[in-house]
């Protein structure tokens, strides 16, 4: 009997002292931070979606995302308060012989937008240009008369689609002065589905993903899609950078090399961007 009780004595200090050595150590919680990033209107769904994503897996990370146009956008990199910008355009460089610190993020595309119900399915770039300039101002010399005069939408100067427009599309020739100026690429869309007769343009993530009675025109026959982007069949492709005074560090690194990891670009792609060559 003594050797049974000994015995159940061992057993029982053996499984307290083994339960003892499983005892995980108490885990620190992440200190919260936040950090201020910038993006232009093209980029900015991309940059949202991203930080969205990546912070409800780090919900001690806070990122503060600011909308601007590029000269915003070089303003903001210069202070070293912002830590990072999603941008289509490249700033000039900060100083003699110094270079930004940039990676590639995704390609994107600026397309060419006309309401659902207009005929027209598509039309050579010079005619684009053509029409924006307002030298072809009728929809009738495409084959839809019934839309009468073509109403010509734009963004305004210094925005980071207007100026890639005017950059792949318009070259040294001028817009049109009868062109509507649009604030956002929101309103943009919304113009152009309450107007049959309107035409503009719009970054092509957005587009794709629209509900707004409009659609992307195809270029040359070619429409903008992951695969023409791709592979750089549509015309107006462009790529969206990620952009840093200096190369990032600590969460604001770990925050771009899983954006272009494989389930970042899985992101990108949900929100209608492509896939990078």
């Amino acid at each position: 009997m003594r050797r049974t009780r000994a015995l159940l004595l061992s057993l029982v200090l053996a499984a307290v002292l083994s339960a003892c050595s499983r005892v995980e150590p108490p885990r620190t919680t992440p200190t919260p931070r936040q950090y201020f990033l910038v993006a232009d209107a093209t980029a900015a769904p991309l940059l949202r979606a991203l930080a969205e994503a990546y912070t409800r897996a780090n919900p001690h990370l806070t990122f503060i995302i600011e909308l601007g146009d590029a000269a915003l956008i070089e303003a903001r990199l210069r202070n070293v308060r912002t830590g990072l910008a999603a941008t289509t355009l490249l700033p000039p460089p900060p100083a003699p012989n110094v270079n930004w610190w940039f990676v590639d993020a995704a390609i994107d595309a600026v397309a060419v937008i006309v309401h659902k119900d207009n005929p027209v399915q598509s039309l050579p770039l010079p005619a684009v240009r053509a029409i924006f300039a307002g030298e072809r101002n009728h929809w009738a010399e495409y084959g839809a008369a019934p839309l009468g005069d073509i109403k010509v939408a734009v963004r305004e100067s210094g925005e980071s689609t207007r100026l890639l427009f005017d950059q792949l599309v318009m070259g040294d020739v001028r817009l049109t002065l009868e062109a509507v100026v649009m604030p956002t690429p929101e309103t943009m869309m919304s113009y152009v589905a309450l107007n049959p007769s309107a035409i503009g343009y719009a970054p092509g993530a957005l587009v794709a993903r629209t509900t707004l009675p409009i659609r992307a025109l195809a270029l040359d026959g070619v429409l903008p899609n992951p695969e023409t982007l791709a592979d750089g069949t549509y015309p107006l492709v462009h790529t969206v950078y990620f952009v840093a005074a200096r190369e990032p560090t600590d969460d604001l690194r770990a925050f771009v090399l899983w954006a272009l990891s494989a389930e970042g670009r899985q992101v990108a792609a949900e929100q209608g961007y492509a896939a990078l060559r």
